[in-house]
């Protein structure tokens, strides 16, 4: 069987290379995308990055080492989480931290706070989350400060060319009703997305998807995508929203 199993590669190997295509072992694909795998986002030449759900700042370092020049908003609504992130960039002048939730309300909201911090959200989780992440199936309920994105930014000035970054585990309905003004001058939306509901009453990606289309932005791809270890239904992925010019 082994035999057999090399000879037909080899073959496959000599048709391909009549047509200028060759095999390369998956982890070697990996490694040459990951040289390449942002250059179409740096050409966007993105000056202002908005990161909503900014946590301890993961995003906001990635997008600053792509874009060392731009300006970068960043919002988290969680004491520990927000103290981390202002640690982190503390040396970073163009960097602006703000304590605060973004939804579609000014003043204060109701607030899950995860023992797996990474799942607070402001919609309370699904049955489906606990059982895929049964070590995030505690929580404290809260309340915190909240903002619209559109009255934020009503009175600030901001350089061209916008990065939308969206990680509100499930809440992004909400964050979107509340940057209708803003989102017509967003060039690029990275967001978490789900395929099923993981908090009540959350947009599934064929919402979002449909939501934006409507304020010009089109679906370009998507990436980090989950499954659940228990059955292998699919959970969340991070996907990437685009206005051409």
């Amino acid at each position: 069987m082994k035999r057999i199993k090399q000879v037909i590669l080899k073959l496959l190997d000599r048709m391909l290379n009549k047509k200028n295509f060759k095999i390369v072992p998956f982890y070697q694909y990996e490694g040459q995308l990951e040289i390449v795998k942002y250059d179409w986002i740096k050409k966007l030449n993105i000056e202002t990055i908005i990161d909503v759900g900014a946590s301890y700042g993961q995003y906001s370092t990635k997008a600053r080492s792509l874009f060392t020049n731009s300006t970068i908003f960043a919002f988290e609504p969680l004491p520990e989480s927000f103290e981390k992130l202002k640690k982190s960039f503390s040396k970073d002048a163009k960097f602006f931290p703000f304590q605060i939730a973004m939804s579609n309300l000014v003043g204060e909201v109701n607030f899950f706070k995860n023992q797996h911090v990474g799942a607070s959200s402001l919609l309370e989780m699904t049955n489906l989350h606990k059982v895929a992440h049964p070590y995030s199936k505690n929580y404290d309920k809260i309340i915190v400060k909240s903002n619209t994105l559109d009255n934020f930014f009503k009175n600030r000035k901001l350089e061209n060319n916008i990065l939308l970054k969206l990680d509100v585990q499930g809440a992004e309905s909400s964050v979107l009703e509340g940057a209708t003004d803003l989102l017509k001058k967003v060039r690029l939306i990275y967001s978490e997305i789900s395929f099923n509901e993981l908090y009540e009453g959350q947009m599934f990606i064929t919402e979002i998807i449909y939501y934006l289309k409507n304020f010009g932005f089109r679906f370009v791809g998507i990436e980090d995508v989950s499954q659940s270890l228990k059955d292998g239904v699919f959970l969340q992925g991070n996907a990437f929203f685009i206005k051409d010019e």
